[in-house]
């Protein structure tokens, strides 16, 4: 998700984790969906298992970057605009994948509900802007909250929350979902996330942590966690889900990582002109249509030998990012065409207005 704030510097590392972040949620896709993982044995399986429990903290770091760009120890003023543009996004291509599909193949409308089409936020058609809608809501008083609080009240705090809703939370994960936490795939999670990715701005932790001990203690978290669910597999409900602690920790060294990296040059330019179009890559995927589409499209894979599955994979996922990214960059330069920047903003300003003259009236009324 891009920044909410006006006035954050940007850090074209961490613009650069984005888009490595997408990359990562089309890998997990390709390799759980797409029937790849399910069809593999032997060293081949944990190999790709291996890639599949790297991949896991990508969502996590979507959800720590917007605490970590969206906070500021100063008060700034929200882009509200820029919520409501992207709500347009999910509801363009809700509508046009369904669209275009029925054209094409009638009968896949068969495997959506309409009203989720028509109503994607409400009915949690896209399960991530939805807790993202719930997050946005918040943002201001968690950032109220987070700047009010010293460090070290940030540090207990913040140990505090994932030592229950991380550690606990992912023990418990074994027999139930006491903080109806969803794995991860809730609203709960997401503002957890921003809040700690508020509290990594805040303390400056990821500059207290060296580079290359963020990428050995990454390597650690990924070895645990395939060795021990290959060894153990009842154990995967604790490991491989979003609220496992490995899994928050990989998405902060990751940040810690990308936020270090220096960018100029050509790399500069590609990634300032693909990273407005992440998003879209999440929503053509996870559309119902192109999901049941996916559904074990990609077993062939596992029928290579060991090189061409590592071959294939990389076509495959990076073909589908790629042309996630360029279909996206269509969808942005067409609303440019009809100027839907300028529709959102007068329509804000009004509203904005509006409200505002409405506050002022009752103000009046009640000091007379």
């Amino acid at each position: 998700m891009e920044s909410v704030i006006k006035g954050t510097r940007r850090n074209y590392g961490i613009d650069a984790l984005r888009l490595f972040s997408m990359l990562l949620v089309v890998t997990l896709h390709v390799l759980g969906h797409g029937g790849v993982l399910e069809n593999l044995v032997g060293k081949k399986y944990a190999v790709c298992w291996l890639l599949e429990c790297f991949s896991f903290c990508a969502v996590n770091c979507y959800g720590i970057i917007s605490g970590y760009v969206g906070f500021s120890d100063k008060k700034k003023e929200f882009y509200y605009r820029k919520y409501i543009l992207m709500w347009l996004q999910v509801w363009f291509y809700s509508i046009a994948i369904t669209v275009v599909a029925y054209i094409i193949k009638p009968e896949l409308i068969q495997q959506i509900s309409l009203k989720r089409v028509i109503f994607p936020v409400a009915t949690n058609f896209y399960w991530y802007f939805t807790a993202y809608t719930g997050v946005f809501f918040v943002m201001p008083w968690i950032n109220m909250f987070v700047r009010e609080r010293s460090k070290s009240e940030m540090n207990r705090f913040m140990l505090l929350l994932l030592g229950v809703f991380s550690f606990y939370a992912s023990i418990a994960a074994m027999v139930g979902d006491p903080f109806k936490i969803s794995a991860g795939y809730s609203f709960i999670w997401l503002m957890l996330l921003y809040l700690v990715g508020a509290w990594i701005k805040k303390s400056d932790i990821i500059k207290k942590i060296k580079v290359q001990y963020a990428f050995i203690a990454i390597g650690m978290n990924v070895g645990i966690t395939c060795f021990t669910t290959l060894v153990f597999p009842q154990i995967k409900p604790m490991l491989i889900s979003y609220v496992s602690p490995l899994m928050v920790g990989n998405a902060i060294f990751l940040l810690c990582i990308f936020s270090r990296w220096k960018i100029e040059g050509i790399w500069k330019k590609i990634i300032l002109f693909f990273t407005p179009a992440v998003f879209g890559v999440y929503l053509i995927q996870v559309h119902g249509i192109i999901w049941y589409w996916m559904k074990g499209r990609f077993a062939w894979i596992a029928e290579l030998s060991f090189g061409k599955i590592l071959v294939a994979l990389a076509i495959c996922i990076s073909g589908i990012f790629v042309g996630g990214l360029l279909i996206e960059k269509i969808r942005i330069e067409l609303f440019k065409w009809l100027r839907v920047q300028t529709i959102i903003d007068k329509i804000t300003e009004f509203i904005l207005k509006t409200i505002r003259m409405l506050y002022n009236k009752r103000g009046e009324r009640y000091t007379k």
